[in-house]
């Protein structure tokens, strides 16, 4: 499928290594990340996939980076948007969109994303460890410890998932 495929092999390798980077989140690897999509994106802007990493990528940037959270949110929409345009099935940018809602504390239209973004894809890592994020700072605790612990099952090394469970 053209939407989750780059039009040559090193613009997806610009994306493989961006997506690593996303996920590390660690020093410098989110700035790095987003100049590698950038990179992606411009060589190929019809790839979907790219844009929608991007919008991972500016939703949680302030949070590992001194950065303004307003200009990130404009960027992540941005890319989201630019990826829905492509394929209208993006999970991740749906999930992207939710994040942003959260961060800005508009949690009653936060979830509308969240259920695109898990109706297209219910496996999407980022939507799932997000809507888990979402249900227990909305007080749901009890509906969030069962998505969390099969997120732990699917990826036990994944250590944001191992930071999130030692806080609940």
């Amino acid at each position: 499928n053209r939407l989750f495929m780059a039009a040559s092999q090193s613009v997806y390798a610009l994306y493989v290594e961006a997506q690593t980077l996303v996920r590390e989140r660690f020093g410098d690897s989110l700035p790095r990340a987003i100049a590698k999509l950038d990179a992606a994106v411009k060589l190929d802007p019809s790839f979907a996939r790219a844009w929608s990493k991007r919008a991972v990528a500016y939703a949680v940037l302030a949070q590992y980076v001194a950065s303004d959270w307003r200009q990130n949110w404009n960027a992540s929409e941005e890319s989201a948007r630019h990826a829905l345009a492509l394929d209208p099935n993006d999970a991740e940018a749906y999930a992207a969109r939710s994040y942003n809602l959260f961060s800005q504390r508009r949690y009653v239209e936060m979830a509308e994303p969240m259920r695109h973004a898990l109706e297209a894809d219910p496996n999407n890592e980022t939507a799932r460890y997000w809507e888990v994020n979402e249900l227990s700072a909305m007080g749901h605790t009890r509906d969030s410890l069962p998505r969390l612990d099969a997120l732990m099952a699917n990826d036990p090394e994944n250590a944001r998932v191992i930071f999130y469970k030692a806080f609940m």
